[in-house]
């Protein structure tokens, strides 16, 4: 007995989706070791590239920014707090 095309393509959608499955298991399964490795902190900076270096510095900077205007932002609030 031949399956129908139907009974075919659902059986192929099956296998498809099992493979797809098993590729997002062993993906899931590797995550925890990326992201200790992304995490850990480079034991010599020089290990870290010059670009890498510079966007981490301009981050320090936005963050530094953000925070003074978060203070001169609250300010008028901690003042009346105060008051």
């Amino acid at each position: 007995m031949t399956p129908a095309p139907a009974d075919g393509d659902a059986l192929r959608e099956a296998e498809t989706a099992a493979l797809r499955l098993e590729q997002e298991r062993a993906e899931r399964a590797a995550l925890p070791a990326r992201f200790d490795a992304v995490c850990r902190t480079p034991a010599d900076p020089g290990a870290v590239s010059a670009r890498v270096q510079w966007i981490l510095v301009l981050a320090g900077a936005e963050a530094a920014e953000i925070l003074a205007e978060a203070r001169t932002a609250s300010a008028p609030a901690r003042v009346r707090t105060a008051a």
